[in-house]
């Protein structure tokens, strides 16, 4: 492992450019010359097996496609017996493998099967000092005689002699998915009784490289419909999504998961009292006050006209109930008014706390129940603001039973 992790190079990988990649697929991109007709034949097969692989790559329309497209076509052009691609979560910080879950691979599956341990479901954290990072950061092709060296961490030692023994693994090769300075990931690739051939490993992962540029630059053109353009926090529809992916994610791992949605008290009011320019600023101040809260992997959204949602990864209600209220606190101190302005209106929400799996096992019920609790606290907020003396009896019995089990 020392030997390996010596190689890591401290200097700031720019990885590769798209010339330096065409430049490679060109018939001259090796520069030494084949000893034998065998060799050369391999060569033309495997630099034939790459323009394949870069033409399939490029032409894919979505990341999963091309992700299914790299495991496909490339270890024809490498060699390799496992290719096996983790890529960077940014929000997470750290590397997983969960665009192969819909992708049949036999590399992976028998991987898989010897470790006794699915390897679409790993992630690999990013410590400040991981060799992984040091890794992406540098730049360098890495390889190495043992499994335990790239895996070991997360898999376990025995599960990689397990691997090494039942695939024939006699040699690993990490590469970093970097292009002109991002990092994307790493690819592993394992090979039995093959020497790896550096130089068409780099080209290999940098190709897949800007294929994932490419694909990402793309998702961003059209991602602004998930921003709200009103509040600058994403949108409903974004919200959705990231709320699917975390219930999976939270089954999954057996790990908390909370949201919270917001609803600004006599918001309507208020539009009508000061106009919908006041209104639109209003909404903007709540929608950056929740993001200046929140802290990654927490997740702002405009989810409706007025209200707001927080999606809160790996939190249990306890720690829901903490943020709520913070943000509440703030909130409060909030105005959207110059300071001589005297006819001021005081700014206050509701909110409703769920959490899985206590009020719900799917993105469906957890909203439902979100929106059941938030109509409720609504209500009560208006009971709040209204006079004594319009409340009935039975009203009154309700708001404080309400307020004994809150």
């Amino acid at each position: 492992m020392k030997s390996f992790l010596s190689k890591l190079s401290n200097k700031s990988a720019q990885g590769a450019s798209r010339e330096a990649l065409r430049e490679g697929t060109r018939p001259d991109w090796r520069r030494q010359h084949p000893s034998s007709l065998e060799e050369l034949k391999e060569q033309v097969d495997r630099l034939h097996e790459l323009a394949v692989l870069t033409l399939f790559l490029h032409s894919a329309g979505t990341m999963e496609e091309m992700v299914s497209l790299f495991m496909e076509r490339s270890p024809r052009a490498t060699g390799a017996i496992v290719t096996y691609p983790i890529l960077l979560d940014r929000r997470r910080d750290l590397l997983h493998a969960a665009l192969l879950a819909n992708i049949e691979d036999a590399g992976i599956e028998q991987a898989s099967i010897a470790a006794n341990e699915n390897l679409v479901d790993l992630e690999f954290p990013l410590p400040v000092r991981s060799w992984r990072r040091s890794a992406m950061e540098g730049g360098e092709v890495l390889l190495s005689d043992n499994l335990r060296d790239v895996l070991g961490d997360v898999i376990g030692k025995e599960a990689c002699d397990k691997i090494r023994h039942d695939l024939g693994v006699t040699k690993v090769a990490t590469v970093p998915l970097v292009m002109e300075g991002e990092s994307f990931g790493l690819c592993v690739f394992m090979f039995a009784d093959v020497e790896p051939d550096v130089e068409l490993l780099e080209l290999v992962a940098g190709h897949c490289t800007l294929a994932i540029k490419e694909l990402m630059a793309g998702e961003e053109t059209t991602r602004f419909g998930g921003i709200d353009p009103v509040t600058w926090v994403h949108s409903r529809g974004y919200f959705l999504e990231a709320l699917e992916s975390e219930v999976v994610r939270a089954r999954r791992y057996s790990r908390g998961l909370s949201m919270v949605l917001f609803d600004i008290d006599a918001f309507g009011q208020f539009n009508e009292a000061f106009g919908h320019t006041l209104g639109d600023r209003l909404l903007r101040l709540i929608g950056m006050t929740l993001s200046g809260t929140a802290v990654l992997p927490e997740l702002v959204a405009r989810f409706g006209g007025d209200e707001f949602a927080v999606l809160l990864p790996e939190a249990d209600r306890t720690a829901a109930v903490e943020l709520t209220a913070a943000i509440v606190e703030k909130v409060s101190a909030l105005s959207v008014f110059d300071s001589e302005v005297e006819d001021k209106q005081d700014i206050s929400v509701s909110a409703a706390i769920v959490s899985y799996p206590e009020d719900g096992t799917t993105r469906e019920e957890l909203l439902a129940a979100a929106e059941i609790a938030l109509e409720q606290a609504k209500e009560e907020r208006r009971a709040e603001r209204a006079p004594a003396r319009e409340l009935s009896a039975v009203q009154q019995l309700r708001l404080a039973g309400r307020r004994r089990g809150a």
